[in-house]
């Protein structure tokens, strides 16, 4: 008996040692008692110590988002009454810090009654916080420029369809305005490539300020940014284009505007990008500094 007793004892320090060595965390939910045992790993995923939190079936809503747990319960109730017999979601907990950390469970009943209730479950828990964030990262990087953290082309693109298609539905009018840094090339050969990143930047943040929501400002290349203006007075357009190139808007930085009207000088998105390309190329053939409204 004693050599029996000695051998689960040490199967069980072998199994834990093994569970605090990974980053998958374990938990044993004995249904009788209401209590739930929780590994080093399990707890450390929330960023607890053993003895920091006293686990149970019914304190787990209390750090459980309240988004994900009503989710998450109807499929433990599931597996609970037979209905399912793995369990497998993944949703976001308290972390002991107060902020919200993702991860994913698996768990199914492993003991029930004469009667067939379930009476115990053992579940993994497995943080995927960093998994998240990093995705979450790859889909940013996907649609916005590292520089300037502004909208890339494609998303840009996809806002100037979006206005357009709303000005079809609805009327009204959409803006478009293409800004480009004026002699671009000329800072990077004399103060090198951080100089000209740094206007980027500094001409990025200003028109941040100057076109808010719910117009998007854009990197859409180089040292050129675009600017859709959604549901736009015609009148205002000129108006907005002349700011822009003001230095107090701009950081100082000297820029020139092209600008055009959906549907007044275009029909569609392709052509009205044409239109305010044509329009900025007139403003730098006409001294550069300035804003320039497309005419036929």
């Amino acid at each position: 008996m004693r050599s029996s007793l000695a051998r689960l004892s040490t199967a069980e320090a072998r199994l834990s040692l093994a569970l605090d060595s990974t980053s998958i965390g374990v938990w044993d939910w004995d249904m009788v008692s209401g209590d739930v045992w929780m590994s080093d790993s399990a707890l450390a995923v929330q960023g607890f110590a053993r003895g920091e939190l006293h686990t149970t079936a019914l304190g787990v809503e209390s750090y459980a988002h309240a988004d994900d747990y009503v989710r998450w319960k109807r499929q433990i109730i599931r597996c609970l009454k037979g209905e399912l017999d793995l369990i497998s979601d993944e949703h976001r907990m308290r972390h002991k810090n107060g902020k919200w950390v993702w991860v994913m469970e698996w768990a199914r009943v492993v003991e029930r009654d004469a009667d067939g209730r379930a009476i115990r479950m053992i579940g993994t828990r497995a943080d995927m916080t960093a998994r998240r964030k990093s995705e979450e990262r790859m889909r940013w990087l996907a649609v916005h420029d590292p520089l300037t953290s502004l909208p890339n082309r494609g998303l840009f693109d996809d806002m100037l369809n979006a206005a357009i298609l709303r000005c079809d539905e609805d009327g009204g009018a959409a803006g478009l305005l293409f800004i480009d840094i004026d002699n671009f090339k000329r800072i990077n050969d004399r103060d090198g490539h951080d100089a000209g990143d740094r206007a980027l930047c500094m001409l990025a943040d200003r028109l941040r300020g100057l076109f808010e929501s719910p117009a998007t400002v854009a990197r859409i290349g180089g040292d050129e940014f675009g600017v859709v203006l959604p549901d736009i007075e015609p009148e205002s357009l000129m108006k907005l284009a002349e700011r822009a190139i003001l230095p107090s808007d701009t950081g100082g930085v000297p820029v020139s505007v092209g600008a055009a009207l959906y549907p007044h000088h275009a029909k569609t998105a392709r052509a009205l990008r044409r239109a305010a390309d044509a329009a900025l190329y007139r403003a730098k053939s006409a001294g550069r500094g300035v804003a320039i409204i497309f005419e036929d």
